[in-house]
């Protein structure tokens, strides 16, 4: 699936918007088909450069505001090594490593997790995990790069992502 747009209004896009409003540009057609069939089920049918695209949206919904914490408690984790596959085509080893140090410490606490279901319980999350904490700041200090990774490939290749028309 490749969403079409005006060669015009993606040269307009990349030369005058910053890096994130130009990733969620890039994922726009696909999270909108994703929100009409309530379903991640397209993602089976993306290229790993859309899938990270799609992905980016969702890590910045929650981790933000509530870490990598909240975005395992929200049943997200496992978009984390879909991401990566992107990340590994752009050359991000930095955002790479954090990710999967993220993968790890969920995996040695993933008991932790199962039992955090109430609203009580997650919230102790915060003070029980604090390793979180520090990949959660990690992955904030990377992000602009993975950013700039990201729309650098954009640019050089955009019709991995989208269908260019006159």
């Amino acid at each position: 699936m490749k969403p079409s747009i005006a060669i015009t209004a993606w040269s307009e896009i990349i030369a005058n918007q910053s890096d994130e409003t130009i990733i969620d540009f890039a994922a726009a057609s696909f999270h909108e088909k994703i929100y009409q069939e309530q379903s991640f089920d397209l993602l089976d049918q993306l290229n790993p450069i859309q899938k990270t695209l799609v992905i980016h949206h969702y890590l910045m919904m929650h981790l933000p505001s509530g870490g990598f914490i909240q975005f395992i408690h929200n049943d997200y984790v496992s978009l984390i090594p879909e991401f990566m596959e992107g990340l590994k085509v752009v050359g991000d080893t930095k955002m790479l490593a954090i990710l999967d140090a993220v993968l790890v410490a969920y995996v040695k606490h993933h008991a932790v997790f199962v039992r955090a279901n109430t609203l009580e319980l997650f919230t102790k999350l915060y003070d029980q995990l604090p390793e979180f904490s520090e990949l959660d700041k990690r992955f904030s200090d990377a992000y602009p790069s993975m950013n700039t990774k990201l729309v650098n490939y954009l640019r050089e290749q955009v019709q991995e992502v989208l269908s260019l028309t006159v």
